[in-house]
């Protein structure tokens, strides 16, 4: 497979601009994902310096054979583990994701508690790639997590945490 380098060209702005060829086999997919059929493009601000430029391009050149690799993958039917780095910035993501939807209402500081020892614990079994129904849970920890649940109107499986967790997941 060639070795396809990506440059970065400036406008007469002074603006950087990158751009990456989405390949002809992902295009349907990156375009109902991320909303660009033929091209990813990153535009970067005039005023920053060339080697913060050149980190950035490298940066999103990265983020762009992900997820085309990902897209090929589930294509193919294929899975992947996701290193503990990655799977902790899935979990960032989805922690501001999460937040962002109660700025404007965020209840109280016991349910916040509650909600993040609950995902203190989804966090640990998915890093972790332990067996659920193996893992002995806490009782407590296990209250926690029903609690934070059933403030968000979800049902926990009675037959235990192994079940509910990883229907979590």
């Amino acid at each position: 497979m060639p070795f396809a380098l990506v440059s970065m060209s400036r406008a007469k702005s002074g603006a950087y601009s990158v751009r990456k060829a989405i390949p002809a086999d992902v295009r349907d997919g990156y375009e109902r994902l991320y909303g660009q059929r033929w091209e990813a493009k990153l535009t970067l601000r005039a005023s920053m310096r060339p080697q913060e430029a050149k980190a950035k391009q490298a940066e999103f050149v990265a983020t762009v054979e992900t997820r085309i690799r990902a897209i090929r993958d589930a294509n193919a039917g294929r899975t992947r583990s996701l290193s503990e780095r990655e799977a902790l910035a899935l979990a960032g993501e989805w922690y501001r994701w999460y937040v962002d939807q109660h700025e404007d209402n965020p209840g109280s500081a016991e349910r916040w508690e509650d909600l993040g020892e609950g995902l203190d614990v989804l966090l640990d079994r998915a890093v972790t790639q332990v067996d659920y129904d193996e893992y002995e849970i806490h009782p407590e920890e296990w209250r926690c997590y029903q609690r934070a649940v059933a403030q968000e109107g979800g049902a926990m499986d009675e037959a235990g945490p192994g079940e509910a967790l990883r229907g979590e997941l």
